[in-house]
């Protein structure tokens, strides 16, 4: 079995694993804090902040 994740394109979409060169973006996403909240619920991103 291969341990590379999958790859599904569309003729509007892309999804693929995650490389260095997506660092920088990956990061700005993780610090917006609505991107956080579209993609965890603002429950779960407080939780988890709480915590430090």
């Amino acid at each position: 079995m291969s341990d590379a994740l999958p790859t599904f394109e569309t003729g509007r979409l892309l999804i693929r694993p995650r490389t260095m060169t997506d660092y920088e973006a990956c990061l700005a996403m993780d610090r917006d804090p609505l991107a956080l909240s579209l993609s965890m619920g603002l429950g779960t991103m407080l939780k988890r902040m709480s915590g430090f």
